[in-house]
């Protein structure tokens, strides 16, 4: 699977910032580990890049899927994030949980915190299938309606 658009996508001029998870996932580590429930996992993870998108002093959520929030994240609608983790079972095969282990509550202070590299959105959702061609289409129109990017919705 690729992981960048290789120049193929319309350029969007809307830049995500992405959030370091592994970073955010060390600093709540200990308190999973201190779980029993958790204690089979000797990792913690999130299946896909984190990023968020700045409109003005609202920051929208987004994945590198392309998936996303229609509404800011504000520390009243923080996001919840689901934390999945990975162990060896008893035949030595590595798995990971189908369900997340626990939540992680993000708020902008969190986002802002954790940013680490800005990319283009473009670059960020990753191309595979028309899925997530689509996903890409739908952000962009979801931005430039809140004023980003160049052009208009209806150009997409």
């Amino acid at each position: 699977m690729r992981s960048s658009n290789d120049g193929k996508r319309q350029p969007s001029h809307i830049t995500v910032t992405i959030v370091d998870v592994k970073r955010l996932i060390e600093h709540n580590e200990n308190k999973w580990r201190d779980y029993s429930t958790l204690a089979r996992y000797d990792e913690f993870f999130v299946p896909h890049k984190l990023g968020f998108v700045e409109v003005g002093d609202e920051i929208f959520f987004i994945d590198s899927e392309g998936i996303g929030g229609v509404d800011a994240i504000t520390d009243n609608n923080p996001l919840q994030m689901g934390i999945y983790g990975r162990f060896t079972n008893e035949k030595g095969k590595r798995c990971f949980s189908m369900v997340p282990v626990d939540l992680i509550t993000l708020t902008p202070e969190i986002f802002r915190f954790y940013a680490a590299e800005q990319v283009p959105l473009e670059d960020f959702i990753r191309t595979h299938n028309s899925r997530l061609e689509s996903n890409y289409c739908i952000a962009l129109k979801f931005f430039r309606k809140k004023g980003l990017g160049t052009g208009t919705p209806e150009s997409v």
